[in-house]
């Protein structure tokens, strides 16, 4: 509940107080964690020892050559997740594959991710296969590779066959892709400039739901500084061409795509207005530099809430009737990884 509160001197001429000093009730967040090692050095236990932890111990178990073969996730006694993984004789990953139990405290489903791999003789990627489990339906991507060992084609689950060709530098120059039965989707071809930016981008995409394509030239300029100056674009569908204006440091200050300008003014490096127009969006931060609002006027756009270790753990998006559209909640572990995740749409 918010209060306000107002200082100012007594009848009779002195100050009662020239400030005052707020105090949380609530309990100051902690955490505490413990580790052990094998004679080895190798790291074979992480506990969480917060009481409210969904996972409060993590098992890493290894091999004699220091591969971890294995991770478990536990609550307690009951093991909530674990990854497993194989390795070839030269170290490199032969599978992983990761098992979530149903979880009906939360709500959440069982889910696996399993990912197996074959290399070539020069140790690169031949084969990739995916799927919910070792046992299930797996997609399945090829590759091969040039006498460089840059990769030349890319066999998709779905038929699809990527092509890639590369200057004598090594950079991109042509990227297409065609179906199974040969039609084209997309194409690249690239040039670039002597400090190896592109310079060129003449691509043909194919139209969603069509049998049309889009046709389009795109030429990149840069600054001295080696940033992003202009993209002018030509064609018959033509995208709208983009230019850029940066300060000193590195910021952009300025950007104009097609008939829109933005422009943009910072504090210290961040971003504190946006001007498009006649709309100005306002970016607030709190004391340690974090993202907490922007704002149009007094009409709040974007609300962000951190806990104590600058984790995000909340965002809300508003209408201009400050009724919240979009609602993001998130939840970490002991390594900060995002455990839960929650959105909703609109207020109810």
């Amino acid at each position: 509940m918010a209060k306000t509160i107002t200082l100012k001197p007594s009848a009779v001429g002195v100050v009662t107080a020239d400030a005052i000093k707020l105090v949380s009730t609530s309990p100051v967040e902690s955490r505490s964690y413990t580790y052990n090692y094998d004679l080895n050095g190798q790291q074979t236990e992480v506990k969480d020892n917060n009481p409210n932890a969904a996972t409060d111990t993590f098992k890493i178990t290894t091999d004699n050559l220091g591969r971890t073969t294995q991770v478990q996730e536990l609550k307690g006694a009951t093991n909530k997740a674990q990854t497993d993984y194989t390795y070839d004789l030269d170290s490199n990953v032969l599978s992983t594959n990761a098992q979530r139990e149903a979880d009906a405290g939360i709500g959440s489903p069982a889910v696996g991710r399993y990912t197996g791999y074959t290399w070539d003789v020069r140790n690169l990627v031949d084969t990739v296969k995916a799927g919910a489990s070792p046992t299930g339906t797996l997609d399945t991507w090829s590759y091969t590779y040039d006498g460089r060992g840059l990769r030349s084609t890319i066999t998709k689950p779905n038929g699809n066959l990527a092509t890639f060709t590369y200057h004598e530098d090594g950079l991109p120059r042509i990227q297409s892709e065609k179906t199974s039965g040969s039609k084209l989707v997309s194409s690249h071809s690239l040039r670039y400039t002597s400090d190896g930016d592109r310079s060129q981008d003449v691509e043909k995409l194919l139209k969603a739901n069509s049998s049309e394509y889009l046709d389009q030239a795109s030429n990149y300029s840069y600054t001295p500084a080696r940033q992003l100056e202009a993209v002018v674009k030509t064609g018959v569908e033509k995208g709208d061409s983009e230019s850029y204006e940066y300060d000193a440091a590195g910021n952009t200050t300025k950007q104009t795509i097609g008939a829109t300008t933005s422009t943009m003014t910072y504090d210290r490096n961040r971003l504190t207005k946006t001007v498009t127009g006649t709309t100005t969006l306002n970016q607030r931060y709190d004391p340690f530099g974090r993202s907490t609002t922007s704002d149009v006027g007094a009409q709040v756009v974007e609300q962000n809430a951190y806990d104590g270790y600058d984790r995000l753990v909340r965002q809300q998006r508003f209408d201009t009737a400050g009724a919240p559209t979009f609602t993001r909640n998130q939840t970490y572990d002991a390594f900060d990884r995002v455990t839960n995740q929650s959105e909703k749409v609109g207020a109810n």
